[in-house]
């Protein structure tokens, strides 16, 4: 399975799971998300979500909202995130959240992408407390964002996955992310890649399999670096990882390092980028000394080099 159809495979289920959310709390049967025509200047839909996205922004005092609709675009060529954005009068943090599109590397012109008639992100329903902690957090009334939500009261939170925060944005960190600029090297250069993502042929089986990290061969013993700030929440032996440390670092995201020689630190340790967590070895399912790195958003695996840069390629 070639890098192309992996991404258009993923961003298929994304938008299926997004469309199953959705299905949760719109109040009607079936959903039939219509779609821009083009030219858009001659489109009435188009014309109309301006002038919902328009009336949505003025609505920052009264928080009198729209309720949340959608509607795909289909890219044109030489578009990307930001023509498309700029299309709409929204930000490049509302069509990233909307569309689940963790990286500004994973546009792909070939994908069509939801287009909401607000500006906004959804955020995870973590617990009961999640609606008053959105709208202290962004300064939006609480009865505000369940009328978007298509939500009639507080009781129909535990049916949804994900609540959109109108006129909401990214964090300052949640935005270094999406540009994939805050992840380091966790071998800090050292070391040779020798197994990329992807569809791989397995040095066991030798058979196609997914590989749902990094390996870089080095020798053991060699220092690994958390590949950015966070907590550990997981050191031990784990099945074909081998000794393995996993860092959450907030926001969906955490890394994971298997294979290791030695862990040197504890689980619940707040690590920063010049720490020292492990040393490299050859523990677990392999074929000789290296490191499997991982990088997960929301518990999947997802492509490091969409998110860092590796000196060691």
């Amino acid at each position: 399975m070639s890098k192309k159809i992996f991404y258009k495979f993923h961003f298929f289920i994304i938008t299926l799971l997004m469309l199953l959310y959705l299905s949760l709390f719109f109040s009607f049967d079936k959903i039939i998300i219509p779609e821009f025509s083009k030219p858009l200047s001659d489109d009435f839909l188009y014309k109309e979500f301006l002038s919902e996205i328009s009336y949505n922004y003025s609505c920052s005092s009264s928080q009198r909202f729209l309720p949340l609709r959608l509607a795909y675009y289909k890219p044109e060529k030489f578009d990307d995130l930001y023509r498309i954005a700029n299309y709409f009068q929204l930000s490049v943090d509302t069509i990233a959240s909307v569309n689940n599109i963790f990286s500004q590397f994973l546009f792909d012109i070939d994908n069509s992408y939801l287009i909401p008639n607000c500006e906004g992100i959804f955020i995870d329903v973590e617990n009961e407390n999640t609606l008053d902690s959105a709208s202290k957090k962004y300064s939006i009334k609480a009865e505000s964002i369940l009328y978007v939500n298509h939500l009639k009261d507080r009781k129909e939170l535990k049916n949804i996955e994900k609540l959109f925060i109108p006129l909401a944005h990214f964090s300052k960190e949640e935005k270094i992310l999406f540009l994939g600029s805050l992840f380091k090297d966790p071998l800090r250069g050292k070391g040779k890649l020798t197994s990329s993502f992807g569809t791989r042929i397995d040095p066991f089986s030798h058979k196609p399999t997914f590989h749902g990290g990094v390996d870089i061969a080095v020798p053991i013993g060699t220092n690994v670096y958390p590949a950015m700030p966070g907590i550990v929440i997981f050191t031990g032996f784990e099945n074909d990882y081998g000794y393995l440390v996993i860092i959450d670092h907030g926001f969906g995201y955490q890394t994971y390092y298997g294979h290791l020689s030695k862990i040197i630190i504890n689980t619940g340790t707040s690590v920063d980028f010049d720490k020292v967590i492990a040393l490299t070895g050859n523990t677990g399912k392999t074929t000789g000394p290296h490191l499997h790195f991982e990088i997960r958003y929301n518990k999947k695996k997802v492509n490091p080099f969409n998110l860092m840069y590796l000196f060691n390629r």
